[in-house]
């Protein structure tokens, strides 16, 4: 999947920012971690000015949490995160453990489309290593690693939203400190084929996608 375009960056900060965006949260998909973990600096809302193209470029204007203070490269730098996959797509925003919001194309967490009537479908996309981008050449690598959550068995595969006690996981399955919306991200280097959302003492059992979901 390529994603062509540059971005031309923006940044309009005002006092009631961070109002909007934790009012927006449920429209936008980009929930801001529990109360406790709220960096309100990084999660505070900017608009940037992204234009996709090449062919007929056009420009629009997207929401981006502010960020935290990191360089280029690093999984919070959210300038270098592709913004024109804001435009179109619907993605719900992790952060770290000091509540500092995640680049997409590092943990790109997304719901099924409408249009297949998949809405009921999760879908985490993480690098062969936690923490590192997604892309490579512009493109979602094929060395990255995607999971789905599919408690309604829309897509008819083996996994279809199992829980289990976090007591009950692999002796091995790690908190990575990753969070959305209260939500811990766990894995495990002995089941590399599932991956954790875990709340409480309840973990979703995410397995991993080898076909593709196609969608037409």
């Amino acid at each position: 999947m390529s994603m062509p375009g540059c971005l031309t960056i923006r940044r309009l900060a005002g006092p009631f920012a961070i109002l909007v965006w934790l009012a927006a949260c449920g429209d936008s998909g980009q929930a801001v971690p529990a109360e406790a973990e709220i960096n309100r600096d990084a999660h505070e809302l900017v608009e940037v000015e992204v234009t996709t193209g090449p062919e007929e470029p056009e420009t629009h204007v997207v929401r981006q949490p502010r960020g935290c203070d990191a360089t280029p490269g690093e999984a919070t730098h959210i300038p270098s995160e592709p913004a024109t996959w804001l435009v179109n797509w619907t993605t719900h925003r992790w952060s770290n453990s000091e509540g500092c919001p995640i680049r997409l194309d590092v943990i790109l967490h997304s719901p099924g489309s409408d249009h297949c009537d998949r809405q009921t479908v999760e879908f985490i996309t993480i690098g062969a290593t936690l923490g590192e981008s997604i892309l490579e050449d512009g493109t979602i690598s094929k060395n990255s690693r995607r999971f789905y959550w599919d408690p309604e068995d829309v897509l008819k595969r083996t996994g279809r939203g199992e829980t289990r006690s976090v007591a009950d996981l692999a002796g091995d399955a790690v908190d990575t400190g990753m969070r959305h919306d209260g939500r811990e991200l766990w894995l495990s280097s002995t089941e590399p084929a599932e991956l954790f959302v875990v709340s409480g003492d309840e973990a979703q059992i995410w397995e991993r996608q080898i076909e593709p979901v196609v969608c037409f």
